[in-house]
């Protein structure tokens, strides 16, 4: 009976050590984001060398309650810095394609690996209750994995992709042909 009472407790500790291991990658120092589909940093999914963008995008139903607000800062995660990372935020599109560039910000340099890395924009964008689009560009010289996911299940418009090479957005599940069922770890944060 005491060995019973004595691995269940070691099976509870290092359940909840686990558990907390896969939280710590959460800052928090930083306030829950208003605009997300993520769950905490899981990985990152390996591409091939080639420029990609990992962009979640925001419809009127998430944004329409926002409208008149801003958006003041992004969240994303990296968990090997690329040779090229930039930050861009689009306006209203299509249901499969962004809009028109409403903010760039290249961060090649200053990002830290296997990081939540924070930016907060000097001048807030505002929001319309439109379609808003948050993407990260990378460019790979070889197989990497850049940008973090979480563990899923995919949400929709949590896994947009523009491959390059492909010349189209389209979802990681549908470059992959469902091998992989992320999200992306890419965050926006709402103020007046």
């Amino acid at each position: 009976m005491k060995k019973l009472v004595l691995l269940f407790f070691s099976f509870t500790f290092l359940f909840l050590a686990c558990e907390k291991e896969n939280n710590s990658t959460q800052n928090p120092s930083l306030p829950i984001p208003d605009l997300n589909y993520d769950g905490d940093n899981q990985s990152a999914p390996l591409l091939d060398a080639g420029n990609y963008e990992a962009a979640v995008r925001f419809t009127p139903a998430q944004t329409n309650k926002f409208a008149g607000k801003s958006l003041t800062a992004v969240d994303f995660f990296i968990q090997e810095v690329p040779p090229l990372c930039i930050l861009l935020i689009y306006d209203k599109g299509t249901d499969d394609e962004p809009g028109d560039i409403l903010f760039e910000q290249d961060f090649t340099t200053g990002i830290g690996a296997n990081s939540w890395n924070h930016y907060e924009f000097p001048d807030p964008i505002p929001i319309t209750g439109e379609d808003l689009w948050i993407s990260i560009l990378v460019e790979h010289d070889s197989s990497m994995r850049s940008i973090g996911c979480d563990s899923g299940p995919a949400v929709e418009n949590g896994d947009w992709l523009w491959v390059d090479a492909e010349n189209e957005w389209q979802t990681l599940r549908q470059h992959t042909n469902q091998a992989a069922n992320i999200n992306w770890n890419i965050r926006g944060f709402v103020g007046n």
